[in-house]
């Protein structure tokens, strides 16, 4: 699959009306400091992702952008296609800034593994 192929994948969620019928009618996965509402659609479809990261959490727009980078490549390389939700759970200042990749691979292959798909 070439990068253009993989790129077209993957699409953004935007918008209230996108956001409510997620958290009305998606399943809820929760695992430490994350939160993901999700719908699983068939194969071979897209993935719609969005993500809740705020400010507040993790000043740093290098480290928000990281973990939203790490998500998507977790996201790519897994078989899951539907709807995503990511909501990131409020936690001490320093926890997201001392936060390492396996720590964030580990909790994103705990969802993927409740989703009986794997990572």
């Amino acid at each position: 699959m070439s990068l253009l192929e993989k790129n077209k994948a993957l699409s953004a969620l935007s918008g209230k009306k996108d956001f409510n019928f997620l958290k009305r009618k998606a399943q809820v996965f929760s695992y430490q400091w994350l939160k993901v509402f999700f719908l699983c659609e068939e194969k071979g479809k897209r993935i719609s992702l969005a993500w809740s990261l705020p400010k507040s959490y993790v000043a740093q727009s290098v480290l928000r952008n990281r973990f939203k980078r790490w998500g998507r490549e977790a996201l790519r390389k897994s078989a899951f296609r539907g709807k995503i939700f990511v909501v990131f759970l409020r936690r001490d200042k320093s926890f997201y800034k001392n936060m390492r990749r396996k720590d964030f691979d580990s909790v994103f292959k705990a969802f993927l593994e409740s989703l009986g798909k794997g990572a």
